[in-house]
């Protein structure tokens, strides 16, 4: 059930490009953070304390790998102490979080 909602949100991203900046990565309309990232092709691995980040929700998790090939949006796995927040979406807060992912 999880991973269905994960892929139901998912797939409402642009195609993803990754960019890192410092501890942080972006990839596409996605943010992460987490205490470490390592990029193997299209694959993000992301481990502790990690944070991913839309317009719409919020998922903290132990680990997440973030397959970018995957479709329009990508997938991502995530694992240990999963959590995620659905954001409430107004024209208002959809526009300010467009312009914050830009």
């Amino acid at each position: 059930m999880k991973r269905a909602l994960l892929l139901f949100l998912l797939a409402s991203l642009v195609t993803p490009a990754v960019a890192q900046n410092g501890g942080n990565v972006e990839v596409g309309r996605v943010s992460f953070e987490a205490l470490s990232q390592q990029t193997e092709g299209s694959l993000l691995r992301c481990r502790g304390d990690v944070e991913m980040a839309t317009h719409s929700f919020v998922l903290r998790a132990d680990e997440v790998d973030y397959h970018s090939d995957t479709g329009t949006a990508g997938t991502a796995e995530a694992r240990g102490s999963v959590r995620i927040q659905l954001l409430p979406v107004t024209p208002k807060t959809a526009s300010d979080r467009r312009q914050q992912h830009q």
